[in-house]
């Protein structure tokens, strides 16, 4: 009767054993980028959690529907059904798409297992690249509709070329939104690229149109905004004469009515005595101030 023996494993994030330990026997795995590891040997559970036949390093994903050689980096048979034209991308032996940091494949094929890996909360690249490109696609959508609808309620008039961009932009997140979601969960049809391309183009041309309309705005501000030395030289150097029909209408004098002289008023004037000038400051001799030091004056002695 064989012995058994239990073993106590310690994973990373992607479920790779890293440690493994029987009673006193200690054993540190480590491994590459695409799951070569060092000890081939022992533990059976090896990268990303999956059995590791222990005698060629292979791992039978999916329960033997292919076999994932970590020396080489990829698949020995191709992944049927999802490639070359469908979401494995061209190369249809290859793992995980070329990240095998942020994404596993338990199963072996792209579209049954292809998971993406988060770690202490934080997002993964695939998350991440799903969420942004859901958000982009939004705001093509929401953002030409608001501004219209704003430009509409106070009466702005809209261009040709700002309607086609608008326009334009619906178009390609409505589409892009659309593609992205069928293809998140799993639904293949032939049509699927194409409708990304075509919301691709739509951005391109709303990004054109959009360029267009900036272009006429900033000549018609150019126009508007011409120096006042330019403005006095076709006014006063070269003056357009005006046409027959610009010519405007000569006032005509209206002809003064002149009030009749009024006749002189007689006035009666009274005869006054003649005026006589005011009398100058009075003179006095020097007998006169010698009887005026009788009234308070000092007496001046001769």
């Amino acid at each position: 009767m064989k012995m058994q023996i239990r073993k106590l494993l310690a994973s990373d994030h992607l479920q790779s054993v890293l440690f493994a330990q029987s009673g006193m026997d200690k054993t540190d795995i480590q491994y590459s980028p695409y799951g070569q590891r060092e000890v081939p040997a022992t533990p059976r559970t090896g990268f990303t959690g999956q059995h590791c036949e222990v005698d060629v390093g292979w791992y039978f994903l999916g329960n033997g529907y292919r076999v994932y050689n970590p020396v080489i980096m990829r698949f020995h048979s191709p992944d049927l059904g999802y490639s070359p034209f469908g979401r494995a991308g061209v190369n249809s032996y290859a793992y995980v798409t070329g990240n095998p940091i942020g994404l596993r494949d338990p199963s072996g094929y792209y579209g049954g297992g292809l998971t993406a890996i988060s770690s202490e909360g934080y997002l993964s690249g695939a998350t991440a690249e799903r969420i942004f490109s859901y958000a982009v696609n939004s705001v093509g959508v929401i953002a030409p509709l608001a501004l219209w609808t704003e430009m509409a309620r106070r009466g702005v008039p809209v261009s040709g070329w700002t309607k086609v961009a608008f326009l334009a932009s619906i178009g390609s997140g409505a589409v892009g939104t659309v593609a992205q979601f069928l293809s998140d969960n799993g639904f293949e049809h032939p049509s699927l690229p194409y409708a990304k391309a075509g919301a691709a183009f739509l951005t391109l041309v709303s990004v054109v149109a959009g360029g267009v309309q900036a272009h006429e705005d900033n000549r018609a501000f150019g126009k508007n905004q011409q120096s006042p030395a330019e403005n006095m030289r076709l006014h006063v150097i070269s003056p357009a004469p005006p046409t027959a029909g610009e010519m405007p209408p000569v006032p005509q004098k209206r002809a003064r009515r002149r009030s009749p002289t009024p006749e002189p008023l007689l006035s009666i004037q009274s005869e006054s005595p003649p005026r006589t000038p005011p009398a100058g400051p009075k003179r006095y001799s020097r007998g006169d101030l010698g009887r005026l030091t009788r009234f308070g004056f000092p007496s001046i002695k001769k």
